[in-house]
Parts: structure tokens; C-alpha cells; sequence
């Protein structure tokens, strides 16, 4: 998907979820993806009218069932035993949203490295495999269209609060923090007081719109001018984690992409807690026809002890992503920026630099104005 698609989407759905379907998809599963995504908006795990899972199983199994049936069976093409011994539904089912999605992520890493993998056929079930990730990934972040508001004791209080439309309606629309509206909701002791109002904006209490004296916040202007920038950063750093194994921001520039995977290799899971990682989902799927509460607990045991030993960022880890993409909007790194520190990571000298700028942009830059620039970056984006 190009920079322009990216925009189109953030602007038109405002944050509203989508799922991305991978360039090379299977044809079929991609038009019931597009099927299920017209249908969706609805549907969520604690709604009694309009399930979840039964719209998954409805629309989605029988699709992906018969396209993992179909492939050969030498080298096998494991899924998390999905269409052999579980449906895609019943997997979610069993074990959630987010270990499927790191199941599956595993599998995509080991098919990379097989030769086979780069065939046609094999960069199908790449692309397959990589949407269905992602979907796992947004179905976890699907939220109903109303949510009861409940007391200490989990009762309804018989009062309903309207989603955010927002990839993740928790967070504060401009940074990672919890929104003041959040808070509000999540804490029913929460006393009424005359800042009610303020209390329950959907932004946080960095970026509310006005302060306690009715004057204009100079923070949330500052931020919501730059909000647009903001989400293209969050959506690229968020495509990057969930495929650390490849450039994969989808900016539609080689080097922007090529800056955020160099940016983010020291940040995200080493290559050896993945292998273990992988090893003992492995071992589990490979004992077990079918995954009962207790096989559920010990492998996400298994996997909080690999992931756990580290600060290891994954996509689970939204409000460090928003932040990360807020530091970057608000000290200025911008997209040619990022194209010179990509070249620099190249060993290119400053005169090497403007001169591939001037290919890439279509205007010259003169070797100055890359050496003022460069010099004027904070150290914690500079690439090592």
C-alpha cells in the first residue's frame, strides 16, 4: 500500500479499524476478507446479537479450510495446524487473538528463510499467512459499537458508553497516554466534580483542548496540527513491529522503509528468543490435537518467560508505539531526514548523500545543508 493509500485511509475512516490484505494474497481468502470487512462493523466478542466468531466461521473458515487443503504437503505448510486439525476461528478461540498472531508471526519468519518460500506458490502462503496475522491482530482491537459501563463488582450500571472511533479508543487520539474519558469509565469511584467535562474528553490530560481555567491548551494545538503526520508514523512503526524480519512500513520509499527496520532491530525481540519462542509453540501444537485450558496457560507462560527476559517491543505494545511516533512528529524528524540517515547507515559521505537525495526528491540539496542536518538530530533516532 502506498504513502497516498495510507492518508486516504487514515483521513476517510478517521482511525476507524481496517484490515490489510498483503499484495499476493490468495484470491479467494481476499475476497472473504473484504466480505468480512463489510460486515464487521457490528459484530465483537461481547456482543450477544452479533458474535464475533460466528461471523468468522461463517464467512472465514470454510475459505481457509480449503485453501490450506489444497496445498501440497511436501514441504508442509503449517499454520498453527489451522484447516488440519482447528479451524481459524476455533484457534482464536482457544488460545486468543494475540497468540495466534505470534504463532502465526513465527511461522512467516521460518517460511522466509526456505527456498521453496520464494517461489510463486511459497510467496502466495507468505502473503496468506501475513493476512491473516494482521487480521488476528485487528480482530483483538475490535471493539462493539457500545460498551456497558460496570461497577466494582463487573454489574452493569445500566449506563453505556459509545466506542471512539479509533484504532485503539484507550488511547489519547494525539500521544500514548490514557484518555481522560478512559480513566473516567474504567474507575467508578471516580467522584463528580465541576471539571466533569474535561474529565471526560477522548484526549488525554496533556492534550484536552482547554485547561481548568477555560483557556486554550497550547499543547493540543500544537498536536492536532500535526496529528495526520502522527498517525502515519504510528501506522509505520506498527507495520515494521509486526514484520521485523523484512522492511515492511509500506511508506512507498525504499529508504524511509529501510530507516524504520534498521530503527528498530535493537528494540524488538532478538532472533534467539524468537527461535526459542517458536520451539516450544511448536512443540505444544505438535502434542496436543487440541488445546485445552491448561496446554492454554503453559504456552503463554512459555512465551511471557522468552518475551519477558527483555524490553522487547511487539505490536501488543501500542501506547510505546504512539509514543515513539509522537517524539518523532514533535522533534521534527522528518521524512527527508530519515532518507539521509538511511544513506549515512549505507557508509555514504555527506556529498554521496545530497546527491541521491537529489535522484530520490527531484531537487537539488547541497552537502551543507545534509551536514546542518544531520548534526540537528536527537541521538535516540540516529541509526548505530
Amino acid at each position: 500500500m502506498t504513502e497516498s493509500c495510507w492518508q486516504e485511509r487514515l483521513i476517510e475512516a478517521r482511525g476507524a479499524l481496517f484490515i490489510e490484505i498483503d499484495d499476493g494474497c490468495n484470491r479467494q481468502i481476499a475476497e472473504a476478507i473484504k466480505a468480512f470487512e463489510d460486515e464487521w462493523k457490528p459484530y465483537s466478542l461481547e456482543s450477544k446479537c452479533y458474535p464475533l466468531m460466528g461471523l468468522i466461521k461463517r464467512l472465514l473458515d470454510p475459505v481457509i479450510d480449503d485453501y490450506v487443503r489444497s496445498l501440497p504437503s511436501s514441504p508442509p505448510h503449517n499454520l498453527c495446524g489451522i484447516g488440519i486439525k482447528h479451524s481459524f476461528s476455533s484457534l482464536l478461540g482457544q488460545i486468543g487473538f494475540e497468540t495466534t498472531y505470534r504463532c502465526l508471526r513465527e511461522n512467516i519468519r521460518r517460511f522466509s528463510k526456505m527456498d521453496y518460500f520464494s517461489s510463486e506458490q511459497g510467496n502466495e502462503f507468505i502473503a496468506t499467512a501475513s493476512t491473516l496475522m494482521f487480521l488476528a491482530d485487528q480482530l483483538r482491537a475490535k471493539r462493539p459499537v457500545r460498551i456497558p459501563i460496570k461497577d466494582e463488582q463487573q454489574k452493569s450500571r445500566g449506563v453505556y458508553k459509545r466506542s471512539v472511533s479509533n484504532f485503539w479508543p484507550e488511547f489519547c487520539p494525539l500521544c500514548g497516554e490514557i484518555s481522560e474519558y478512559q480513566a473516567f469509565i474504567s474507575n467508578p469511584n471516580m467522584s463528580k466534580g465541576k471539571e466533569d467535562d474535561l474529565r471526560l474528553s477522548q484526549y488525554c490530560s496533556s492534550h484536552r483542548p482547554r485547561n481548568s481555567d477555560g483557556t486554550w491548551n497550547p499543547l493540543y494545538k500544537q498536536a492536532i496540527q500535526s496529528k495526520e503526520q502522527f498517525d502515519i508514523e504510528f501506522k509505520r512503526l506498527l507495520c515494521q513491529v509486526s514484520q521485523p524480519h523484512k522492511p515492511n512500513t509500506m511508506s512507498g520509499d525504499e529508504l524511509i522503509d529501510e530507516y524504520f527496520f534498521h530503527y528498530l532491530q535493537d528494540k524488538m525481540p532478538t532472533l534467539e528468543q524468537m527461535d526459542d519462542c517458536w520451539n516450544s509453540v511448536q512443540d505444544i501444537f505438535s502434542e496436543q490435537d487440541r488445546l485445552d485450558s491448561a496446554t492454554y496457560e503453559l504456552m503463554n507462560q512459555r512465551i511471557s518467560e522468552i518475551y519477558g527476559t527483555s524490553n522487547a517491543l511487539e505490536r501488543k505494545d501500542i501506547s510505546q508505539l504512539r509514543h515513539m511516533a509522537r517524539r518523532m512528529v514533535d522533534l521534527r524528524l522528518n521524512d527527508r531526514k530519515k532518507r539521509m540517515l538511511a544513506l549515512k547507515k549505507q557508509d555514504l559521505n555527506h556529498i554521496q548523500i545530497s546527491a541521491k537525495l537529489a535522484e530520490t526528491e527531484g531537487r537539488k540539496i547541497s552537502s551543507q545543508a545534509v551536514s546542518k542536518a544531520l548534526n540537528g538530530i536527537r541521538k535516540e533516532f540516529i541509526l548505530i
